[in-house]
């Protein structure tokens, strides 16, 4: 199957007998019928690249055309499934150098708005980050910061328009 989390960028090549083929055209529908009003886009050529930013099912289908347009075939539809988006924070890790759990990272998916601050005990921001993809390594200033509890705070927005507000604690971990 086709798709991923969102924006998830997919690229489509075109096969057809050639030299005979002149004209490509990738439509990419909101439903399988392909409607004026469920196409979403449309690429004229060979090859297209389309990323799908939203959550939900969507359609891509060729179109291939000789230079007279007195032959017209179109391929099978293809289906694309972006997921909803996930968000979900882990509650410890041990940032000691052993490459097993060393860094916070969260997991998520069609996330495509990230902010993320972290506090220690006393209030004071010790990380922030705005790619969910990184993630802190229980350093601050190059050194690993004292085993305990620290804070976070997230705030993010689904491909589907959700918005996620977390906040918890994070559990820190080190045996140096």
């Amino acid at each position: 199957p086709l798709g991923g989390s969102a924006p998830v960028e997919i690229a489509f090549t075109g096969y057809a007998n050639e030299p005979t083929t002149t004209y490509y055209t990738w439509d990419f529908a909101s439903n399988n019928k392909f409607t004026n009003s469920t196409i979403i886009a449309s690429i004229t050529d060979k090859n297209a690249r389309y990323t799908f930013s939203q959550a939900g099912k969507f359609y891509a289908r060729l179109t291939v055309a000789n230079s007279k347009n007195s032959c017209i075939d179109s391929t099978q539809v293809f289906e694309i499934e972006v997921t909803e988006s996930q968000l979900k924070v882990p509650n410890a890790f041990s940032p000691n150098g052993d490459d097993k759990n060393d860094i916070f990272l969260v997991a998520y998916k069609s996330i495509v708005k990230f902010n993320g601050w972290i506090f220690n005990r006393y209030g004071n921001q010790v990380f922030t980050w705005s790619d969910p993809s990184k993630g802190w390594d229980g350093k601050i200033g190059g050194k690993y910061v004292i085993p305990g509890v620290y804070f976070y705070v997230i705030e993010a927005e689904g491909s589907e328009g959700k918005q996620w507000k977390l906040k918890g604690d994070i559990n820190v971990f080190s045996e140096r």
